[in-house]
C-alpha cells in the first residue's frame, strides 16, 4: 500500500506567506490610517479585476477539479454538511443562550461560511500530484454548496414577507370599508336630523302664529 506524504514544511511556508501579508495589512491600517485608506481605494479596482480573473481564467485552469468531483460524487453530501451544520448548530446554540436574533444570524454566518481558499491553496501547492488534486475537491465542493441553504432561506423569507404584506393589505382594505360604511351611516343620520329640524321649523312657526291669533 502506498503512503501519502504530507509536506509539512511546504504547508508551513504557504501559511507563512498568507500570515505575513495579513500582518502587514493590519500594521499599515493601524499605524498609518491615511495610507491605509488610500491603499484601500487603490486596491478596490484591483480586487475586482482579480476576482474576475480568478472566476474566468481560474475556472478554466482548474476545471479538472470539477471533473474529479463528478468522478467522486460521494464527497458532495459530506462536504456540504460542514457549512450546513455550521449554520444550524451555531444558530441553535446562540438561540439557546438567548442572544438576539440578529446576533444569532451573524454568528451562524461566521461559523458556516468557511474560508476554503486557504485549504485549496495548501493542498494544490503543498502536496504532490495527484494527491493534492484529489484532496482539494473536498473544499471545492464545500465552497460550491455553502450558499445553497442561504438561497433557500432568503427565498422563503421573501415569500413569507410578501404573503404577510398581502394579508395586512386585505385587513386594511376591510377596515377601510367598515370605516366607510360607518361614516356613511353617520352622514345619513346627520342628514335625517337636518331634515327633521327643517321640517319641524315651519311647523313650530305655524303653531306660534296660531296661538298669537287665538290670543
Amino acid at each position: 500500500s502506498e503512503q501519502v506524504l504530507i509536506p509539512f514544511d511546504q504547508v508551513a511556508y504557504t501559511l507563512l506567506q498568507s500570515v505575513v501579508s495579513l500582518v502587514l495589512g493590519v500594521l499599515v491600517r493601524h499605524k498609518w490610517p491615511r495610507v491605509g485608506k488610500k491603499l484601500t481605494k487603490a486596491i478596490g479596482p484591483l480586487s475586482v479585476l482579480f476576482v474576475l480573473t480568478v472566476a474566468g481564467f481560474g475556472s478554466y485552469v482548474y476545471f479538472y477539479l470539477l471533473e474529479l468531483l463528478v468522478k467522486f460524487p460521494i464527497v458532495i453530501p459530506f462536504a456540504g454538511m460542514l457549512p450546513w451544520l455550521g449554520f444550524l448548530l451555531s444558530y441553535l446554540i446562540t438561540m439557546a443562550f438567548r442572544l438576539p436574533r440578529p446576533q444569532s444570524t451573524a454568528v451562524a454566518l461566521e461559523c458556516g461560511v468557511q474560508n476554503a481558499g486557504i485549504p485549496i491553496q495548501l493542498l494544490l501547492f503543498s502536496m504532490a500530484k495527484p494527491e493534492g488534486d484529489i484532496a482539494s475537491i473536498v473544499p471545492v465542493a464545500a465552497t460550491i454548496l455553502t450558499p445553497v441553504p442561504l438561497y433557500f432561506t432568503v427565498a422563503a423569507y421573501r415569500i413569507w414577507k410578501r404573503c404577510k404584506a398581502g394579508e395586512d393589505g386585505e385587513g386594511r382594505s376591510g377596515s377601510y370599508e367598515l370605516k366607510g360604511v360607518a361614516n356613511a351611516g353617520v352622514e345619513e343620520d346627520g342628514e335625517a336630523e337636518e331634515l327633521g329640524a327643517d321640517a319641524a321649523a315651519p311647523r313650530s312657526g305655524w303653531v306660534a302664529r296660531s296661538r298669537h291669533t287665538q290670543v
